[in-house]
């Protein structure tokens, strides 16, 4: 199971549970497709010790969404605190 976790108004919050990566990356792009990227404030990528996985997350949702660039970063503390190592995350500011 992995745990989809997300960043609410300043509070991290559980947004479910998935059955392996790619139901994981699928359920991310659900979600980034229900409530589009605003793309003129950017995206961001990030892992916790999981380039790999990073590079599947990017080819997931780069062309769904029309991702032309972006920005990688590792996880920090406050979010590998509950997503542990090996994790990718999606973030950016919706419309």
């Amino acid at each position: 199971m992995k745990p989809l976790v997300a960043l609410i108004n300043g509070a991290v919050q559980s947004a479910g549970k998935a059955r392996g990566m790619q139901a994981a990356l699928k359920a991310i792009l659900q979600e980034a497709l229900a409530n589009l990227p605003d793309l003129e404030y950017g995206v961001a990528f990030a892992h916790s010790c999981a380039p790999e996985l990073l590079d599947k997350a990017i080819a997931c949702l780069k062309e769904p969404l029309k991702l032309t660039d972006w920005l990688v970063c590792s996880i920090g503390s406050v979010i590998g605190t509950h997503a542990g190592r090996g994790a990718v995350g999606f973030a950016y500011i919706g419309k």
